[in-house]
């Protein structure tokens, strides 16, 4: 009995959107650095009330940041997502750094 051949199905379609690697790995980076992390500036800040207006600094830009990357990721605009998490990461960095000179 001889099989048959199947037929040419063509090139094969890639695969749309984010891998699963890159999935989780923005999740994760999303999760701590967009919302776990202004919320502990926030509670060390308030050791020192004259220098909480950093930490709601903080606070409004890293949540305007994470705004930014939930609406590129769902439109697939990979690199406003990178701009807007490097952007965020660089308010933490900044803020942080003028809280330890102030402070």
């Amino acid at each position: 009995m001889a099989t048959p051949e199947l037929p040419d199905m063509g090139d094969p379609i890639p695969r749309e959107g984010p891998t699963q690697s890159q999935y989780i790995w923005h999740r994760n980076a999303l999760l701590f650095f967009g919302v776990v992390s202004p919320w502990i500036f926030l509670y060390v800040a308030t050791r020192n009330m004259g220098l909480v207006w950093l930490a709601v600094l903080n606070l409004i830009s890293t949540y305007l940041g994470l705004y930014v990357i939930v609406r590129a990721w769902r439109r697939n605009q990979m690199r406003r997502v990178y701009v807007a998490l490097a952007g965020s990461l660089g308010c933490l960095i900044v803020w942080t750094t003028l809280f330890k000179i102030l402070n």
